[in-house]
């Protein structure tokens, strides 16, 4: 004996669709949001200006940043109230190194 099965609606399958494309949005912008607050999104776009070449904490509060700007090297002292200039000088010119 076959037991009686009645028609879907026409919408049900098209429901069901529009529920995986929902869900496959979902996962697809989670994985772009996690990439880029992982920073794997960022775009170079140009050659930067500012570069902080280094970094070196002197104690609580205290920082010396070597910064690279146009050209130009910055040595700038950093406490919790403010920034000083330290030094500036123009950035050396990389050489390079081929063999003659």
């Amino acid at each position: 004996m076959i037991p009686f099965k009645a028609d879907e609606p026409f919408w049900t399958p098209l429901i069901q669709a529009l529920v995986i494309v929902v869900v496959l949005c979902a996962i697809a912008l989670a994985a772009l949001w996690a990439a880029q607050r992982r920073g794997a999104l960022k775009i170079p776009l140009g050659q930067r200006r500012l570069r902080v070449l280094e970094r070196l904490v002197l104690g609580r509060g205290c920082t010396l940043v070597l910064i690279e700007y146009d050209g130009r090297r910055i040595l700038v002292g950093q406490t919790a109230q403010m920034f000083s200039l330290l030094d500036s000088a123009p950035a050396p010119v990389e050489r390079s190194t081929s063999a003659l």
